[in-house]
């Protein structure tokens, strides 16, 4: 287990860490890193096809990711923000296709921890997926996340064990709200 400022360091050297958020752990490194992101999916064993959430540290680093909120965006970011859910902005950023993969949106969220927050003040957006093998329950201890990756993850950070669900993640088509993951939170 390693400490905050390693944490932040070792994601500032281009590193895959396990990090503690208000729901469960996630996988995280940082989300402009293409070749951590890369090894990311070769961690998880997930398809190189899906997007992947990009955690940020306040609504200022949205546009670091190009996005610019709509105002409904903007309501469900002040009433929600942080917390558990987790929006798909659109978005088709070239440069940014190694995050939403494609796709017309990135999947982004502001978690509710603490000591998260104050990296990802230190770090800039990061990447964060279940910290688990595709297809296996989503790690609620550090210890769970060290059998799935063992060594092919450089370091573990520990908030003990976590007993939420992953996030609920929404897309915005105008007014219209569309839920594409029920999770914790309920809209």
């Amino acid at each position: 287990m390693i400490p905050l400022p390693e944490a932040i360091q070792r994601i500032q050297a281009g590193e895959i860490v396990v990090l503690p958020t208000d729901t469960i752990y996630g996988l995280s490194c940082d989300a402009f890193n293409r070749s951590a992101v890369e090894r990311i999916f070769d961690i998880k064993d997930r398809g190189t096809h899906f997007a992947l959430v990009v955690l940020v540290g306040d609504q200022s680093q949205l546009e670091l990711l190009g996005i610019q909120p709509s105002e409904r965006e903007l309501d469900l970011i002040q009433k929600y923000w942080p917390g558990p859910l987790t929006i798909a902005f659109k978005t088709n950023r070239p440069d940014l296709e190694h995050i939403h993969r494609g796709l017309d949106s990135i999947t982004v969220r502001m978690p509710a921890h603490a000591e998260l927050l104050q990296l990802l003040t230190k770090t800039g957006p990061l990447i964060s997926t279940s910290a688990n093998i595709s297809g296996q329950p989503p790690a609620h201890a550090v210890a769970e996340a060290m059998q799935y990756f063992g060594d092919k993850v450089q370091a573990y950070y520990s908030a003990g064990i976590l007993p939420g669900s992953p996030s609920t993640i929404v897309r915005l088509d105008g007014e219209k709200v569309t839920i594409l993951r029920q999770g914790t939170l309920r809209l």
